[in-house]
């Protein structure tokens, strides 16, 4: 079974995360370098990669920030991926927990378009694992994208959080048995 290591990025790991994102667009990968070099430096501390202990290569990865100007401290979780071959460690669930630990949100924010299951079903899974409510309105309209074809954006809201999440260090099955 393979081993992994949770950490904040660092700027030699923006390559990296730009060529792990590619194979998911359009859902994510769709930014240019620059904008993971920004996740890098700026945002690392509200960023999580995954390495795989033995090779040290970058399997997987969450961007994202603190909300600015809320109430409540929220965690916005922009990009999210796992290469391929890496699926069913719940790798998804862990980097999540790596983050709620690290920076102890009240809420915890996600889009995705409604064509995206895999991506609402892991929200569903990450509300249910950390018993917090889920929430869903449109955050962008289609029409916001201009010419573009664009699905509406759904905001994905689940909290709050009352509890500190302890990492498990376990593969998560969903209610199919579909590994995430």
């Amino acid at each position: 079974m393979n081993e992994f290591n949770f950490r904040a990025p660092v700027k030699e790991d923006a390559k990296f995360i730009y060529e792990l994102a590619q194979p998911f667009k359009p859902y994510i990968g769709t930014s240019p370098l620059y904008t993971y070099l920004l996740v890098s430096t700026h945002f690392s501390q509200s960023s999580v990669v995954v390495e795989d202990k033995e090779t040290k290569q970058i399997i997987g990865f969450i961007s994202g920030y603190i909300v600015p100007n809320r109430d409540e401290k929220t965690l916005f979780l922009w990009e999210i991926g796992v290469r391929e071959g890496f699926h069913g460690n719940g790798l998804y669930v862990r980097m999540v927990h790596h983050l709620l630990n690290r920076l102890n949100p009240i809420w915890v924010d996600a889009t995705a378009s409604p064509s995206n299951d895999s991506s609402v079903k892991r929200l569903v899974v990450i509300s249910k694992d950390i018993n917090s409510p889920l929430s869903t309105s449109v955050l962008f309209e289609k029409k916001s994208f201009g010419k573009t074809a664009h699905e509406d954006e759904v905001l994905y809201r689940i909290g709050p959080i009352t509890k500190q999440i302890k990492s498990k260090e376990y593969s998560l099955f969903i209610e199919t048995n579909d590994r995430i």
